[in-house]
């Protein structure tokens, strides 16, 4: 799994399964929104840039790639 998305009434919720890497990685540019140990809340007034998404999916992207290649060997 890459990402989890839930929608609710006020804002929308980003869910990555372990290791939560990517948290540390782009704390600066999740920095304008509410971060859990696992999730970023996205309030619906406070939209997140598609170019940010498609950056965090592609860094858990190649953690999977990196971990399945580390499992082989």
């Amino acid at each position: 799994m890459l990402i989890y998305f839930s929608a609710y009434k006020d804002h929308f919720s980003l869910s990555f399964p372990p290791p939560f890497t990517v948290f540390e990685v782009f704390k600066d540019e999740l920095a304008p929104f509410k971060v859990s140990k696992s999730a970023i809340n996205i309030p619906k007034a406070t939209p997140m840039s598609s170019e940010l998404l498609r950056r965090l999916v592609e860094f858990r992207a190649r953690e999977n790639l990196e971990s399945a290649k580390a499992k082989q060997k």
